[in-house]
């Protein structure tokens, strides 16, 4: 009977420690994901911080673009009435 109780023990250990083993693999499987989440979490947070620092910059050069066309529109219109008495 103390065999047969050994045997039983000797298997449940085995068990356990094949069950322990997946635990510990399956925690480190799940710690590698979540690793690489915040890896790809800060690079869509710093795509994101980028894109708005050019959406901002596109917005200051159109701004500036407009500003230019409208300065050029009224050195035009100045420089055709100055002109105007010449003809």
């Amino acid at each position: 009977m103390r065999a047969r109780s050994r045997k039983k023990n000797k298997k449940f250990q085995q068990i356990l420690d094949e069950k322990s083993a997946d635990v510990e693999s399956a925690t480190n499987a799940v710690s590698q994901v979540t690793l690489e989440l915040a890896g790809i979490r800060q690079k869509a947070e710093f795509v994101m911080e980028n894109l708005t620092r050019i959406q901002g910059e596109i917005r200051r050069f159109d701004d500036e673009r407009e500003g230019v066309l409208n300065e050029a529109k009224e050195c035009e219109s100045r420089c055709g009435e100055e002109t105007s008495g010449y003809r």
